[in-house]
């Protein structure tokens, strides 16, 4: 009964949103209820006509200039993840930089760049080289993302590699860039020991896998004679790495599979199945 009830309030609000109230009117009040109704409209906004779809969007964009509470903020951005789209990208761009809702501004703006990509990139780039560096954070992800690639994000970038701040989330979008630029920064990355160690070999192999190829043979070289021989889960890594760098599998690589170490060999097996 109770599943019967529901169902049936939820195809009641459906209607009333899709026929009454517009979404400035449900931006007026603040409640649970017109949350959900907020929300229902955002996800059926390609039902919408075109007049209900600009008084929708509008209505997001008004509403979310105006707020200052940090939750009513994100629930408005969530909004323009589902339904935004070019119209939307200089406001959410200009969120950046606030502490309160920057990563959420960030992940809209990655879902909005799937079909306005370069306009997403445009704005990107302009934040990453004009913002504070305390607001950096979330436009260094993004921009890693976005594998932003030219000359002044990659400038950007090392600077910020070289900030204990923004250092590892740099580095990471260093090794998306697939940048020739980034190969001496990521590879001095490398320490000996401690919990970075790891995480900077991956970051390694990822930059390898998006250089050209035949800079990827030779900072996979580099990459495999930093990696120690009881690490056998970074061995493993490397390995799928060169298979696909060198599409296809080495004499040698196959020899491995007689090794002594019953992890690394059964890791190859594995990898040679799939």
């Amino acid at each position: 009964m109770n599943i019967k009830t529901n169902i049936l309030a939820g195809l009641l609000l459906s209607v009333n949103i899709m026929q009454a109230e517009s979404s400035a009117e449900l931006l007026e009040t603040s409640s649970g209820a017109t949350e959900k109704a907020l929300q229902m409209k955002s996800y059926n906004y390609s039902s919408l006509n075109n007049t209900a779809k600009e008084e929708h969007i509008k209505a997001l964009h008004q509403a979310l200039t105006r707020a200052v509470d940090r939750s009513l903020k994100n629930l408005l951005i969530s909004q323009l993840q589902i339904c935004g789209g070019s119209e939307s990208i200089h406001l959410l761009a200009k969120l950046l930089v606030e502490p309160d809702c920057s990563f959420k501004a960030a992940a809209a703006l990655q879902t909005i760049s799937r079909h306005h990509q370069d306009l997403v990139i445009d704005e990107v780039k302009n934040a990453l080289l004009n913002s504070p560096a305390e607001s950096l954070s979330a436009i260094i992800k993004l921009a890693g993302k976005l594998a932003l690639s030219d000359a002044d994000s990659l400038k950007k970038l090392l600077q910020c590699s070289r900030e204990q701040a923004t250092r590892q989330s740099a580095l990471e979008a260093l090794a998306c860039s697939g940048s020739e630029l980034a190969i001496d920064t990521l590879s001095s990355s490398i320490v000996d020991n401690g919990y970075l160690r790891a995480r900077n070999i991956k970051l390694n192999l990822l930059l390898a896998r998006r250089l050209p190829k035949a800079l990827a043979k030779k900072h996979l070289i580099f990459v495999k004679s930093k990696i120690k021989e009881d690490e056998t889960g970074l061995k493993l890594q490397h390995a799928a790495h060169q298979i696909e760098i060198y599409n296809g599998v080495s004499d040698k690589l196959i020899s491995e599979l007689r090794s002594n170490n019953l992890k690394w060999a059964s890791g190859l097996v594995y990898l040679l199945k799939t």
